[in-house]
């Protein structure tokens, strides 16, 4: 069977270079070990090879016309335009015959790896697939963070008319950035920052800025509680911050809640799945004062997260974590919750971590709830 198999292979190649003879009728070019191959199969296996193949072979076992011109022609692949060769396969050799080059029987049989986009749809220790992180991902070892707008200068409303996006702000606060890349972007001035500390690694972070031009007068602003170990380039911030323009006595404000940090390094993940160990976080939500927020990152080869979520509103909610990234899954929301997500980034250095959090979910009895929050790390 082995040999047959062969056989079949080699006569897929055989047929694709043919001549016409006298008669007009098409002859395959075959070599004297090519029609060896062929004979030495039994009675049975000879029924699968076509019959005018095997006929050919027994009246002519020596080399077709012109078959020694093509077995002594260069080798279309070993040339610099082998790849754009339809004669040549290149590195998918392993998978299929080249438009009529002859063939390896032995590399398309028993070529033992697949590359590696191949073996990925066979492999069943392929990780699953994420879910759609609503958000955006936050890519590990950079700023990220999350923020909610709402109109007017209050920082709350309802939350029909709240919406949730990305955050950044320079690592001195002096400037900041609402929706990056979006329609609806939001780029402060620049402002004037101060830290005034507060005992510890804990600054209480003020900056405001204005700017005129003939249009009218922009107006920033940032008052947050932020983590620096240095007085002056913040690890992690969280709290209110505000635009406004003013045109012609008119008001155009935004404003609204912001958390934010630099998501934890790969290698700092890295650590953390090997140890197969679990981080646990906690603290307050922003929009809606008087809840709080409890989460356990559980990293190991296949990392999870579980949350609760009590005060002012109440839930749990679990899901996967992907690099510093996790998310909601909804078969593991508690049944108060009729819909939504949460979504939540890994921030800071090993053992020193915090954890930014954005959450839009429709709960029963209690409605939409959009929120954002900054946790610490706890034992």
């Amino acid at each position: 069977m082995k040999l047959l198999r062969q056989t079949c292979f080699l006569l897929v190649a055989l047929f694709s270079i043919q001549v016409s003879n006298a008669a007009n009728q098409t002859i395959p070019l075959l070599s004297e070990s090519d029609c060896t191959a062929i004979l030495a199969n039994d009675v049975g296996a000879l029924k699968s090879v076509p019959a005018a193949l095997v006929e050919s072979c027994r009246n002519a076992p020596v080399l077709a016309p012109g078959a020694a011109a093509i077995a002594s022609a260069p080798d279309p692949c070993s040339g610099a335009d082998a790849a754009s060769s339809v004669y040549c396969w290149g590195p998918w050799v392993g998978l299929a015959p080249a438009a009529g080059g002859v063939v390896d029987s032995q590399a398309i049989l028993y070529q033992e790896e697949l590359r590696p986009e191949v073996a990925s749809v066979f492999d069943s220790d392929v990780e699953p697939v994420v879910p759609i992180i609503p958000l955006g991902q936050c890519i590990e070892g950079t700023a990220c963070g999350f923020a909610t707008v709402v109109a007017g200068a209050g920082g709350s409303g309802n939350a029909e008319d709240t919406e949730l996006t990305t955050f950044s702000v320079t690592s001195d606060g002096s400037s900041f950035v609402v929706a990056s890349g979006e329609r609806n972007e939001i780029q402060s001035v620049s402002m004037a920052a101060d830290l005034a500390p507060r005992g510890g690694d804990v600054y209480i972070l003020d900056s405001v800025g204005a700017s005129t031009t003939s249009s009218g007068t922009q107006v920033s602003q940032l008052q947050a509680r932020v983590t620096s170990t240095d007085g002056v380039n913040m690890i992690d911030a969280a709290d209110f911050w505000l635009n406004a323009n003013v045109v012609a006595g008119a008001v155009d404000a935004q404003s609204g809640y912001f958390a934010y940090g630099t998501a934890t390094t790969l290698a700092d993940l890295d650590q953390l799945r090997n140890l197969n160990t679990s981080v646990n976080f906690s603290g307050s939500m922003l929009a809606a004062d008087g809840t709080t927020a409890s989460i356990t990152l559980n990293y190991g080869t296949a990392s999870t997260w579980t949350g609760n979520w009590s005060g002012n509103y109440g839930f749990d909610a679990g899901g996967v974590v992907a690099g510093a990234n996790f998310v909601s899954e909804p078969s593991q929301f508690s049944s108060n919750v009729a819909g939504g997500y949460v979504q939540g980034v890994a921030l800071g250095p090993l053992g020193d971590q915090s954890a930014a959090v954005a959450i839009d979910v429709n709960l029963n009895g209690i409605g939409n709830i959009k929120d954002v929050g900054l946790l610490q790390q706890t034992p």
